[in-house]
């Protein structure tokens, strides 16, 4: 029979952390949760990377000279990842909420607000237009690292 501990980087059990398990950990899986309730939401993998927009400009209307001045290099070979906003694909522990075009989206377990979904897309602060949109705010998730022991 296969059991699995699971605990969190950031607030270990001190008798586990002390432990042989602690040190044979395999494995960490880096996840984000609800700050109210700590409901474990999404991990890593789920997220929708996005390069950053040059200048915060992405969408705003320019002249036609200033669009034409910018070499396609620039415009669209930025190759920073954004770290300012986090979107994750559709998760499916809130299917249920999606009846609408717009709308938010809410902890599972606890009902509190932790961000918003747009299916014909949101512009991120950095300037990239994300479409659909499934967005987190920052405040209302923490980061940790779940740690799989065998």
């Amino acid at each position: 029979m296969d059991s699995k501990i699971e605990f969190s980087k950031n607030q270990p059990d001190k008798s586990l952390a002390d432990s042989d398990l602690f040190e044979n950990s395999k494995e960490s899986l880096p996840c984000y949760r609800c700050k109210k309730c700590r409901f474990q939401l999404f991990t890593i993998p789920k997220i929708v990377n996005h390069n950053e927009e040059s200048n915060n400009q992405g969408f705003e209307i320019k002249q036609k000279s200033q669009f034409y001045a910018k070499s396609n290099s620039t415009r669209f070979n930025n190759n920073t990842i954004c770290k300012r906003e986090v979107y994750t694909e559709k998760l499916e522990w809130f299917e249920n909420q999606l009846d609408e075009i717009t709308g938010k989206i809410n902890c599972p377990k606890c009902d509190s607000k932790l961000g918003s979904f747009d299916w014909s897309g949101t512009k991120c602060a950095c300037g990239a237009w994300i479409t659909p949109s499934f967005h987190f705010s920052k405040s209302k998730i923490d980061y940790y690292e779940l740690f799989v022991v065998e």
